[in-house]
């Protein structure tokens, strides 16, 4: 089971917004060990960097628990400790299977020495430190992997029809939604249709878009009013707010206008 920093807040937020899986937190930074001493260790090395950031903190032991946290939020870098008691080439396959290379979720590894350099075999997005590795060392692969996260960000989403393949900006799409089994995705003043999941092009949008219904994902930055049944776009255009969501939207919102002032 995950552990949430400060057992009551995960950097001030409370650990029930997470389990409900809303979208409160920009992003998270996970520790991945089965050794309660080593994750306690790195954790309080980055409790203080994760603040200062505005990122929740979450210690998780489970390969199950990880993949469950990686599919619900938006995990800016997860520290994942080889030196466990289950095989460290077992885990690092794990998370290549849940973080493939090329992905925005960023890997630093703990504990890589001159024993199981197979972790090398990870890819260009991992990050090695050694067992001994400084204070200074594993905040500044912090800083290096949230760095690299943005970045990957800012690519463009690819949007695959029957007709043609093309590269949409995620600042340029203003929202999305569901229809039977299709999705329309709404770019400026054309709409692309394709078939498939809601859920599965939220997952390759940024932290600015929200699902407010469970038909419909917004991107905040072109919300000019919200309120409980409603949240009117710079367009016009009216998108449903559904009850079980207003809390939430409210506070993401509210959240995502105080990052850009």
């Amino acid at each position: 089971m995950g552990h949430y920093i400060n057992n009551e807040h995960v950097c001030g937020v409370m650990p029930s917004c997470i389990e409900r899986g809303t979208i409160l937190l920009e992003r998270l930074v996970i520790v991945f060990d089965t050794d309660y001493a080593r994750a306690s260790t790195v954790v309080s090395v980055l409790e203080g960097h994760c603040a200062s950031y505005g990122l929740g903190l979450l210690r998780v032991d489970g390969v199950r628990e990880l993949g469950e946290i990686l599919a619900k939020h938006d995990v800016g870098a997860v520290f994942c400790d080889v030196r466990s008691r289950v095989s460290g080439r077992d885990v690092v396959e794990a998370i290549r299977r849940m973080i493939p290379p090329g992905s925005r979720e960023q890997v630093v590894y703990l504990g890589v020495s001159a024993r199981n350099l197979f972790v090398l075999e990870c890819g260009d997005y991992a990050f090695l430190l050694p067992p001994n590795a400084k204070a200074h060392e594993i905040a500044y692969a912090l800083d290096k992997a949230l760095k690299e996260h943005d970045t990957r960000l800012e690519k463009p989403i690819v949007i695959k029809t029957k007709q043609r393949i093309r590269k949409v900006q995620p600042g340029r799409v203003s929202f999305a939604e569901s229809v039977l089994r299709k999705v329309r995705i709404h770019v400026g003043g054309e709409t692309v249709e394709v078939y498939g999941k809601l859920s599965d092009l939220k997952r390759e949008l940024p932290s600015s878009f929200v699902q407010c219904h469970k038909s419909y994902v917004v991107n905040m930055g072109f919300i000019k009013e919200l309120s409980q049944e409603y949240v009117l776009l710079s367009s016009g255009e009216r998108i449903p707010v559904s009850q079980k969501r207003r809390k939430e939207m409210r506070e993401a919102f509210l959240a995502f206008v105080g990052r850009s002032i």
